[in-house]
């Protein structure tokens, strides 16, 4: 059989991991072809993009057009469009006494330089948190990219967000410069914050995981997945953030 959806990526891309993972979580068959070591499929790309080497940049077979590093909302809705059937990663909503209880604190440094303590958001904001993998974690690097379109989401909701990096102080803040625009980037250097979070929440402690708070700190929402291409996509926590905010209002 001949996948007719093909991903024309580079290995060090962010946005092709991300893509790339995603892709295989919807379980959507594609081939992947490197444009780094493909002259004709890097000349193509080219073409498609107005002579930009634009990677990913996604085509199918038998029809016009091409998708050049899209957002998952758009990778999904040019799924659709295509009549290519695909599972969507789902969130587990808390109830009861997990949901009324705030997140057991925390304290992390990481960037900006101000120290973080989690308590000290209770009564004031909500929050968006991302555990990632680590600082070399394309796919991660990828998803915190796409986590910058929750801004007006987040000022609408008075949210903040954050991403928890096993890294060390320097590599999250590189990090937090290069990938994580209008992130709260905090240090988490073996990984015993989110270990300790992950048993509270009854979560994998494996992978990644984002938990959406209450402005309370109590986890509502959970979402994990073995990588970032696993979570829900942007657009879905701001619906997350938006329901939240009209239960506090009520």
């Amino acid at each position: 059989m001949v996948e007719p959806l093909t991903l024309y990526g580079a290995p060090t891309c962010e946005d092709t991991a991300l893509v790339r993972h995603r892709l295989r979580v919807l379980g959507a068959p594609f081939i992947e072809i490197n444009v780094e070591r493909d002259a004709d499929a890097s000349r193509l790309v080219e073409q498609l993009n107005g002579g930009a080497r634009i990677t990913p940049t996604l085509t199918l077979a038998g029809q016009p057009g091409h998708l050049a590093e899209p957002t998952i909302e758009q990778l999904q809705d040019w799924l659709a469009a295509a009549r290519i059937s695909f599972t969507l990663p789902r969130g587990l909503d808390y109830h009861g006494e997990l949901a009324s209880r705030p997140l057991p604190d925390f304290a992390l440094a990481g960037h900006p330089a101000t120290p973080f303590r989690l308590s000290n958001l209770r009564g004031r904001h909500k929050a968006v948190i991302f555990f990632a993998h680590d600082h070399r974690c394309l796919v991660c690097a990828g998803y915190a990219k796409q986590l910058a379109s929750l801004r007006a989401a987040l000022t609408e909701t008075d949210a903040v967000l954050i991403s928890v990096l096993q890294a060390h102080e320097e590599q999250a803040r590189t990090w937090a410069e290069e990938f994580a625009a209008g992130h709260i980037v905090l240090a988490d250097p073996d990984g015993a914050v989110k270990q300790r979070l992950a048993a509270y929440v009854n979560a994998d402690r494996a992978g990644v995981l984002v938990l959406l708070l209450d402005r309370y700190t109590a986890p509502r929402t959970r979402i994990q997945a073995a990588d970032a291409g696993g979570l829900l996509a942007p657009h879905e926590l701001a619906e997350w953030l938006y329901y939240l905010d009209r239960e506090c209002a009520e």
